[in-house]
């Protein structure tokens, strides 16, 4: 039943026109919000945590807008699917790559750090588009037809998915990075094994030290970015400051690269919370047991 949604809520804002599309994707979100009232309060829960001193009717806005963006998100990346390069460029401010662009060109290959931020599908689908050569490490979904089927939209457009449990997923990452290609990862997630304590959101969390681990391994720099929603049918790509793994011993490198690359990611979803991913059933905060 979940697949058989998905594949039909996708499939309907792929024919339908673009804004017509993020028109109904603004319908079923207002629609569904109070359907969804368990993940709206644990949203709301998270908010509140992070944000203490914010009211509850900001909390609540915050966590509607959020909700909203989520769904917008879903039309776009269906839409995505089919853009043309010019599509992509009348909806997306590009000025922000500049700073992408030059790294790229002076050190041939790129780690993308792109949080759960605005729409972090069409960011990395975007630099597919622009005929950047991405690779994507992805997390199997619990429906595993579910997990085929994104699988397949993002392979659609140029993207290089391996799976995080492929044996050899560090190898093919790095070669493809020693090759001037651009890893784009999804940094802000929940980690049980192999992770790094890092200050994040207001709280100790565990993340993953992949990320960490293949730059060091690379000597590529990290690259905080994230499509920022700047309107209904617009976004704008934002570049933090890079991060360069340091030299010397590993185990600390990858440590301070990771919590580096986090205290950005801190101030900018602190920034733009209304824009967040405050839903995630793995939340980063919760007790890994």
């Amino acid at each position: 039943m979940e697949y058989a949604a998905v594949r039909v809520t996708m499939a309907v804002f792929s024919v339908l026109p673009h804004p017509v599309a993020l028109y109904v994707a603004s319908g079923l979100a207002s629609v569904t919000r109070p359907l969804a009232q368990r993940i709206i309060r644990e949203a709301l829960r998270r908010v509140g945590e992070v944000f203490p001193d914010m009211t509850p009717e900001t909390r609540q806005m915050v966590v509607a807008r959020a909700w909203k963006n989520l769904f917008l998100n879903a039309a776009e990346t269906a839409s995505a699917a089919t853009f043309s390069e010019a599509q992509l460029r009348k909806r997306v401010d590009m000025t922000g790559l500049a700073k992408l662009r030059g790294l790229m060109k002076d050190h041939e290959g790129l780690i993308v750090a792109v949080p759960h931020l605005g729409n972090w599908e069409l960011a990395g689908l975007g630099l597919s588009i622009l005929q950047f050569p991405v690779i994507t490490i992805f997390r199997a979904q619990k429906n595993r037809l579910v997990d085929r089927y994104l699988e397949r939209l993002r392979s659609r457009r140029g993207l290089i998915c391996v799976d995080r449990d492929d044996p050899y997923v560090l190898r093919k990452v790095v070669r493809h990075l020693r090759r001037g290609g651009v890893l784009a990862i999804l940094p802000d997630v929940r980690a049980r094994t192999d992770a790094v304590a890092v200050p994040f959101l207001g709280a100790e969390s565990m993340v993953p030290r992949g990320m960490g681990m293949i730059a060091c391994l690379s000597g590529k720099p990290i690259l905080p970015a994230f499509a920022l929603r700047a309107g209904t049918d617009r976004h704008a790509w934002h570049t933090l400051e890079p991060v360069w793994p340091e030299k010397g011993d590993r185990d600390s490198a990858i440590v301070s690269v990771t919590r580096s690359v986090f205290a950005q990611l801190d101030a900018v979803v602190r920034r733009y919370p209304d824009q967040y991913f405050w839903f995630n059933r793995r939340w980063i905060h919760d007790p890994l047991n």
